[in-house]
């Protein structure tokens, strides 16, 4: 370890370097095993691609670009404006899609749609092969 010291912390504590920090976390928390994909998490996300439907794709993949594009999940208001609000509310509704892939969130006035990690995961831009997903 290096003889630098914590500041204002602990100042009888030395200061570890970057990579001896890394392997204390890795080695106390058993980090890699925490980062390293389970093989169902993948088949996870397969099988709930296989079950959306077109309307299903089409929004998860409009609520994505409009983010990327904008920097802001898209409004309600204007979001139903381009698209029949009844269709994307029902299409929203269907298994599998609900509240843990893609939210409507209301409240303060500003209403808008939201992927959660799981939602954007199933956008056309993650590709997930070989137990890795890739972002095009």
């Amino acid at each position: 370890m290096s003889n630098m010291r914590i500041d204002g912390i602990a100042p009888n504590i030395e200061k570890p370097g970057t990579s001896e920090i890394m392997e204390i976390v890795r080695h106390e928390s058993g980090i890699d095993k925490a980062l390293q994909p389970k093989p169902k998490s993948f088949s996870f996300l397969k099988k709930l691609r296989s079950e959306l439907d077109d309307s299903q794709r089409k929004y998860l993949n409009l609520f994505w670009y409009h983010y990327l594009e904008h920097r802001q999940w898209p409004k309600t208001v204007d979001f139903h404006r381009d698209h029949d609000i009844k269709e994307v509310q029902t299409t929203l509704k269907t298994p599998p899609l609900n509240g843990s892939i893609v939210m409507e969130q209301t409240g303060s006035g500003s209403e808008y749609y939201e992927l959660r990690l799981v939602g954007i995961l199933l956008t056309k831009v993650v590709r997930v092969t070989n137990n890795c997903a890739y972002a095009f």
